[in-house]
C-alpha cells in the first residue's frame, strides 16, 4: 500500500514541475511579442503563444492536485488488483 502512495506523491511533484515550468517558459513568447513591438511597431503573436502556455501549465497541475487529492481512491484500488 505504501509503494502507491508514494508513487503517486512522486507524480503529483512531478507534475508540479513540469506545471510550473511550463508556465514560465510560457512568459518567453510574451517577452518577444513585447520587444518585437516596440522595435518593429508591428504586432506578434506572442500574446497568444503566452496564453496557451499558461493554459497547459495550470491543466498539468490540475492534474497534480487531482492524483494527491484521489489517492486514497487509486490505492485501495491497486489493493485490489493483486
Amino acid at each position: 500500500m505504501d509503494r502507491y502512495a508514494e508513487q503517486l506523491n512522486l507524480l503529483a511533484i512531478f507534475d508540479y514541475v513540469v506545471g510550473g515550468l511550463a508556465a514560465l517558459f510560457s512568459f518567453s513568447p510574451l517577452f518577444y511579442s513585447v520587444s518585437a513591438g516596440f522595435t518593429l511597431r508591428r504586432r506578434a503573436s506572442g500574446a497568444e503563444l503566452f496564453l496557451v502556455g499558461v493554459t497547459m501549465g495550470t491543466c498539468i497541475l490540475i492534474a497534480g492536485r487531482s492524483a494527491v487529492s484521489s489517492q486514497g481512491l487509486f490505492v485501495r484500488a491497486g489493493d485490489r488488483l493483486h
